[in-house]
């Protein structure tokens, strides 16, 4: 069986979110963090923030994770070259993760040591079963063997503790919507009635 490289894999097996539509989709789940519902992440989902290869500024990707038994986080990136998060930890590594219980710096790294990624893939697989399925996509068997030699298909990204500075966390600024919100009755209320 031949490999395919990045370039001949076809751009369907992961269409990439495109349009206002898909790109609101693909970031509303930021929308939970702003409205300071990150607890609800639980330990399901993190946010990475790094910062922009052109505008230098900070950016914000929420993204599964999966937490090994040594404390170590790791998220896949579907999309692999094409994702732009992925672009830009490409250009800068330094990156600030949140999940539901903590905040840190960290140096983000793709794995590409044989044994992490077994065991990212292992680890993987028994939390979420889908990724079964996009071994299958890439044209990869869920075997040692076939992982490895497609291991350039695979992008599993990994966040490395680190003092260095690194981009300010995602804030909840919409925090003052549940204050505000009790209120909107009364005050479509008061419309209805000057009408």
């Amino acid at each position: 069986m031949t490999t395919m490289t990045q370039a001949q894999q076809p751009e369907n097996a992961f269409p990439y979110p495109s349009g206002a539509l898909g790109k609101f989709l693909f970031k509303a789940p930021l929308l939970m963090v702003r409205l300071g519902l990150q607890p609800l992440m639980g330990n399901t989902f993190m946010v990475i923030t790094h910062t922009g290869r052109k505008s230098r500024q900070p950016r914000h990707t929420m993204t599964e994770m999966h937490r090994a038994d040594n404390g170590q986080l790791y998220a896949p990136c579907a999309y692999g070259e094409r994702a732009q998060w992925y672009k830009n930890i490409k250009a800068d590594s330094r990156v600030t993760v949140q999940t539901a219980h903590e905040t840190f710096s960290a140096h983000a790294r793709r794995v590409t040591d044989d044994d992490e990624l077994l065991m990212v893939v292992d680890l993987l697989i028994g939390r979420n079963p889908v990724i079964n399925s996009y071994l299958s996509r890439l044209g990869i068997e869920n075997t040692p063997e076939s992982i490895i030699a497609n291991k350039d298909k695979l992008y599993f990204i990994t966040y490395d503790r680190t003092n260095d500075t690194t981009p300010p966390p995602m804030e909840a600024d919409l925090r003052w919507v549940w204050i505000v919100l009790p209120f909107l009755p009364l005050l479509a209320w008061l419309a209805k009635r000057r009408l």
